[in-house]
């Protein structure tokens, strides 16, 4: 096959290197071996002539393949590990559990309902019904009226002193049989803490009293006999036992929830001279006590902390403000309800 030389234009073989006539140096076509790789040449292919022998192998080319090989692998492994991944349907554990619907049985005897009132808290049972209650319900429903009645409010409830017993330094309990002291089963019934001072000296046994207070125990000590321990107590204790026949229910009386507990009027309290919210506090230390609620005149004054007796309550409509007769030993009158409290405190602050 013959072609003709670029610089002479003769003919000359095609496969010439050089120019038999004028010696000129030819360059033939590349063969498809060295032409230089297309970029349109994919890695696979590139790995694939390398695997054939038909692409020299050198380092370069040995990572590459490398790479491809992990690339390769770790796409396969991806892949199973997807398809092998758990797609349960199962529903979840809240809505397999199945809920009791069992209903109790009835028993042959409702249970005793606790009467709610506009009280603070629902009004507790009298004594004597949950003292029956007691006898007559089976172990199961006596300790489910149990936890009902505990926490409701017990209202003018009316019995004797059994006993002041000593707790502490700075705490008596004040032991209540329901019963009338001729009775041959005399046992105490409901207790409940007072200070101990001059004014536990003074109680008599057997004195008759009126109180109202929170339930917060009832304790079954055996099949006939029950203690019901109260807290947040106002409390009154008849001067003359005939004053109380055993068969005289009191009247419920008006009870005035404070941050330290409740009082109950008529019962008992503490004068209280403290203004906590004076900054700094101070304690008026000689309370008042005024001739009416609308405060004509000072007729006596009490000490911060006496113990008093609770007798009316009356709001001053000129100022919107409540006030509490109270009387200790000869002092009778009218104070602030602010100056009253069911505990007794220390003074705080300057004392004035």
């Amino acid at each position: 096959m013959l072609t003709k030389c670029p610089s002479c234009d003769r003919q000359i073989p095609a496969d010439s290197r050089r120019c038999p006539h004028c010696g000129n140096k030819l360059n033939p076509p590349p063969s498809l071996d060295d032409q230089p790789p297309k970029k349109r040449e994919f890695l696979l292919l590139a790995c694939w002539e390398m695997l054939l022998g038909k692409r020299p192998v050198s380092c370069a080319g040995i990572a590459v393949a490398i790479s491809f090989f992990v690339f390769t692998l770790a796409c396969v492994l991806a892949v199973l590990v997807w398809g092998l991944a758990p797609t349960s349907s199962a529903k979840p554990a809240w809505r397999l559990t199945g809920q009791a619907t069992s209903t109790p049985r009835p028993t042959s005897k409702p249970l005793p309902m606790v009467e709610s009132t506009t009280t603070l808290s629902p009004q507790a049972p009298p004594y004597d019904e949950i003292f029956i209650s007691m006898q007559t319900m089976t172990e199961v429903q006596w300790n489910r009226y149990r936890e009902a009645i505990e926490g409701t409010q017990v209202i003018s409830w009316t019995g004797w002193v059994e006993d002041v017993a000593e707790k502490t330094f700075s705490s008596c309990e004040l032991r209540i049989d329901m019963d009338p002291p001729e009775s041959q089963d005399s046992a105490f019934d409901v207790r409940f803490d007072i200070p101990t001072g001059e004014e536990a000296l003074a109680i008599a046994k057997d004195s008759p009293i009126t109180f109202s207070g929170r339930i917060d125990q009832v304790s079954d000590l055996s099949q006939a006999d029950i203690v019901i321990s109260l807290e947040d107590v106002a409390w009154t204790i008849e001067s003359d036992a005939s004053a109380l026949p055993p068969t005289a229910v009191p009247e419920p009386g008006v009870i005035i929830e404070t941050d330290d507990g409740l009082i109950t009027v008529p019962g008992s309290a503490y004068m209280d001279g403290r203004d906590l919210e004076a900054d700094p506090p101070v304690t008026v230390m000689a309370i008042d006590v005024w001739d009416s609620p609308q405060r004509s005149e000072v007729v006596c004054q009490v000490e911060h902390g006496t113990p008093v007796e609770v007798l009316a309550l009356e709001e001053n409509e000129a100022e919107h403000r409540d006030y509490l007769k109270v009387r200790s030993g000869d002092c009778e009158g009218w104070v602030p309800l602010a100056f009253v409290n069911p505990k007794q405190h220390e003074p705080e602050g300057e004392q004035r």
